[in-house]
């Protein structure tokens, strides 16, 4: 079946369901004395509901206008109306106005009830399945994962149009979106992955990219190489990593400009290189341009014929993220795989925060010395 068609056919279905749910989140709050009617409130938003129930909708958009002008200091009842007026364009097909609607609706979700997700979750898949229409793969797999998450008799074909928007996020947008695939997920499932701090893609669909480092582990984030666009490093020791990197390639450039005597300090001790380096052009180097000290030290050697210089190198000379946002992502990490896993972590609390731990500050100092020309 053409992918518009069904997305259509869903998105009909959902309106039904999503007229009984809008009343009972109405009645929810009412109950809850979560919303202050006034009288006069009260009687205006019981006649819409009225003209909403009985399907005049004509009628029932002239006057939620009125309304919105009205109480537009009131958010709460806007709010509720809003819910009520993206049901009516969903109902009419006129998909970017209730798509403004929902907009409007999950904002104020965000802003005065956010650990509401599970209730109003409707809300979110209908965003996810208008934001597909426009082609917004990402996003609405983004929203659609709420109600796949919350809704415990979601059908299978809401299910299938996930899974069509996560690959044609993946074909279409995952190589294009820099920002939403330095830091990536990998999980079993698009449980609820709204508003977090990394992407998650799916273990067994993942796009064309490549992970340096050992055999893929589920529920592991990875961060993508600086200088390497398809590369993944695991985000626990990406910084080790891209040292032992940097530490290689710069040998080998030293080994190129001649350097006969090379001697690495690390932690105080003091060792001399005695094995073969296989010499590197500078043409050749990754890293070379993207590193001012190197060059530096490389015109000194070409300028001056200097006979005995240092390079350090230091663990944290690549910021690739600050301290506080790792903290902020691990927890979200932490959050995460707690909530997919009905509040358990698959690994232990202690062995999860071992691995993510600050490592100690680690730097290496490479002595070198030429031989006189």
């Amino acid at each position: 079946m053409n992918t518009l068609i069904n997305s259509i056919i869903i998105l009909r279905k959902v309106v039904d369901r999503q007229f009984e749910m809008s009343i009972n989140t109405i009645n929810q709050y009412k109950r809850n004395d979560v919303i202050d009617f006034s009288s006069k409130e009260k009687k205006e938003l019981q006649y819409l509901e009225s003209l909403f129930d009985k399907k005049d909708y004509q009628v029932f958009i002239k006057k939620s206008i009125e309304f919105l002008d009205k109480y537009r200091n009131n958010t709460n009842n806007t709010y509720l109306l809003r819910g009520l007026r993206s049901r009516v364009f969903l109902e009419q097909e006129e998909w970017d106005k209730a798509l403004i609607e929902l907009n409007n609706t999950i904002e104020f979700i965000e802003n005065n009830y956010p650990d509401s997700r599970d209730l109003l979750f409707d809300d979110y898949g209908t965003k996810g399945q208008l934001l597909a229409r426009k082609s917004h793969h990402l996003e609405a797999v983004k929203y659609m994962s709420v109600e796949a998450f919350y809704n415990k008799k979601i059908s299978s074909e809401f299910l299938d149009l996930l899974e069509i928007e996560y690959l044609k996020f993946i074909e279409k947008e995952f190589f294009i979106i820099s920002k939403e695939r330095k830091l990536i997920f990998l999980s079993n499932c698009l449980c609820d992955i709204y508003n977090l701090p990394f992407t998650v893609l799916l273990f067994d669909k993942l796009p064309d990219i490549n992970f340096s480092e050992g055999k893929l582990v589920i529920d592991k984030l990875y961060i993508n190489h600086p200088l390497k666009s398809n590369t993944y490093l695991p985000f626990s020791s990406y910084k080790n990593i891209l040292l032992n990197e940097r530490t290689e390639e710069v040998l080998r450039l030293l080994r190129f400009w001649g350097a006969n005597q090379i001697f690495i300090e690390e932690k105080n001790e003091i060792k001399e290189i005695k094995y073969e380096i296989k010499p590197l052009s500078t043409n050749e180097s990754l890293w070379f341009n993207h590193e001012p000290k190197w060059q530096e030290f490389h015109s000194k050697r070409i300028n001056t014929g200097v006979l005995k210089s240092s390079i350090k190198l230091s663990i944290d000379d690549l910021e690739e993220i600050t301290n506080e946002d790792k903290a902020r992502v691990i927890n979200s990490m932490k959050n995460h795989i707690r909530k997919i896993n009905n509040g358990l972590l698959r690994n232990t609390q202690k062995n999860i925060d071992l691995e993510y731990q600050n490592k100690t500050m680690k730097e290496i100092i490479i002595h070198v010395g030429f031989d006189k020309k």
